[in-house]
């Protein structure tokens, strides 16, 4: 999808805050307090997939910077691979296949090709644990416990992944000014 780097802004950080909204107005209950805390950190994920993937489609130097990131310089491919694969296509596809709420990992992705460092803090990535147990254990833990997410459980994931996409957002957009 090609569009401009300012409609990009608009449309992935407008779809992350249109989902915070959202889920700020429901009605809440355990259950759906679990649905909505997961929907939280995909719609992080989201925004971060989506910003890098426009950047390293839209940008020759930003593709270059990927091509050269460790994972990459040392990739091999077979001939036939490289004469019936653009190389532009395998690295987007690679980028697209990401896990984009491993933070530290994505993180190398954005310093490497964007120059944005993380503010990733310890109480973010217990959050990032605790939808792991709710969305691979169907809310219980490792040793069988239930995770039950009250309103400030949901209210507190809410304050602490809005400031860090805020926070990548700005540092983009203020390298693109």
């Amino acid at each position: 999808m090609l569009m401009s780097s300012d409609a990009a802004f608009d449309v992935y950080l407008n779809t992350f805050t249109e989902g915070l909204t959202q889920i700020r107005a429901q009605s809440r209950d355990s259950f759906h307090n679990q649905l909505y805390f997961s929907n939280v950190i995909s719609l992080m994920e989201q925004y971060l997939s989506n910003l890098f993937i426009f950047e390293i489609t839209n940008s020759p130097e930003s593709l270059r910077k990927l091509a050269s990131h460790d994972k990459f310089r040392s990739a091999t491919v077979t001939v036939p691979f490289a004469l019936n694969n653009p190389i532009d296509e395998y690295l987007i596809h690679s980028m697209k296949a990401l896990v984009w709420h491993r933070l530290n990992d994505v993180e190398m992705y954005y310093k490497k090709v964007l120059g944005i460092r993380f503010n990733i803090s310890r109480e973010l990535l217990k959050q990032l644990e605790l939808r792991h147990d709710l969305v691979h254990r169907n809310g219980h833990t490792l040793d069988g416990d239930k995770v039950d997410i009250t309103d400030d459980d949901l209210d507190r994931c809410i304050a602490l992944v809005e400031p860090f996409v805020l926070d990548i957002h700005a540092k983009y957009v203020a390298q693109k000014s």
